[in-house]
């Protein structure tokens, strides 16, 4: 039995990133198709071999505990190509990996390529890599939030004023009040303004001098990504001095950075490690500003900082002339959304869209 569903939102290559994504490299639950409507959401994987790695295959809905939305899988038949322009002439096999109501072929064809669809395209592509933790949060909230907890959180103060701040948070939060039927809303697509904040991540750190303090980073592949990060920063930018500083528990991984940051550097760079307890890491990093470094500074704050040394270390910031940066994922668009609907269409496949990588975040 075919179904006409008219979707809120139908979305390529659907992302939710693991929320240890700080610490450590991020794991991720990647969905072909996303299909938002009132009261839930469907899941849409697309295969280009058939069913004989379907199994395999849905285990990782199963394994990340998304077993109470309805899957389904779209495969490419031997009469044309998946989702093209000529619908009339195409047959899609839908293997039904849980129990749902089957698409028909016109409610895909009639809804996919709307222009408000793709307007919704156009504001990710530019705003997620600006709000991506947000954006991050509010997708987990869209899969996995109960409805209750939804309305909580998204009437809560604070996150009501970084909402407002971004167009795509916007509707987003719109999207989440629909599926999870929180009040009819409607979703104002005529007026989805592109958001022109931009927040800076510029690579152009153009300093002579770098503090950074180094926390336990249990993760090997995250202290290989860090210590690359600082390498790269070193060999584009004027720098000549780099304190490390670290706890006695932090010491290892520490010094597996500073090994590999040695090993790659100009003869000229000094990079020191300095033994802090946890209470003086701000005192340590302001007396190094103060008496030795001076100017032309950047402090580079990585992984977990210990919360109250934090909120002092921005004091310090804001008190002398350096720059400070915050080591975080962001994603590389690799790409858009037009691309992803081009490639959906011919291919019957997405591929990669987006790929996260450190970057220096302006805070």
């Amino acid at each position: 039995m075919n179904v006409s569903v008219d979707p809120i939102c139908i979305e390529p290559g659907f992302k939710i990133y693991y929320f240890d994504m700080v610490y450590s490299y991020p794991h991720v639950l990647e969905i072909d198709l996303l299909v938002a409507f009132r009261g839930g959401v469907l899941l849409i994987e697309l295969e280009r071999e058939g069913l004989e790695k379907l199994a395999k295959n849905s285990l990782k809905f199963f394994l990340n505990g998304l077993t109470r939305y309805p899957v389904i899988y779209f495969y490419q038949s031997r009469r044309g190509k998946m989702l093209s322009s000529d619908m009339a002439n195409v047959t899609i096999s839908i293997p039904i990996v849980m129990d749902c109501p089957k698409l028909s072929d016109e409610t895909i064809s009639n809804n996919f390529f709307r222009d408000d669809i793709q307007r919704f395209g156009e504001a990710r592509d530019k705003e997620r890599p600006e709000i991506f933790a947000v954006d991050n949060f509010l997708c987990s909230l869209l899969l996995y939030g109960a409805p209750l907890i939804c309305q909580k959180l998204l009437t809560d103060i604070f996150m009501k004023h970084i909402i407002e701040s971004s167009e795509l948070a916007k509707y987003r939060v719109e999207v989440i009040k629909e599926v999870k039927r929180l009040g009819i809303i409607k979703i104002g697509r005529e007026n989805l303004n592109i958001s022109k904040k931009h927040i800076d991540d510029s690579e152009n750190i153009n300093v002579k001098s770098m503090v950074t303090f180094i926390p336990k980073l249990e993760n090997e592949n995250l202290r290989a990504q860090v210590a690359q990060y600082i390498k790269k920063l070193i060999k584009e930018s004027p720098i000549s001095e780099v304190r490390i500083l670290h706890t006695k528990e932090s010491h290892k991984h520490a010094e597996d950075i500073i090994l590999e940051v040695e090993r790659c550097i100009r003869r000229d760079v000094n990079v020191t490690p300095i033994q802090v307890e946890r209470g003086f890491i701000t005192t340590k990093i302001e007396r190094l500003i103060t008496n030795e470094l001076k100017e032309d500074v950047i402090l580079l704050i990585i992984g977990e900082f210990p919360k109250r040394e934090l909120l002092k270390l921005i004091d310090v910031a804001l008190s002398h002339p350096v720059k400070l940066r915050l080591l975080m994922w962001r994603p590389r668009i690799q790409k858009s959304s037009g691309e992803a609907i081009k490639d959906i269409r011919d291919k019957c496949s997405l591929g990669e869209v987006e790929k996260p990588e450190l970057r220096a975040v302006s805070i």
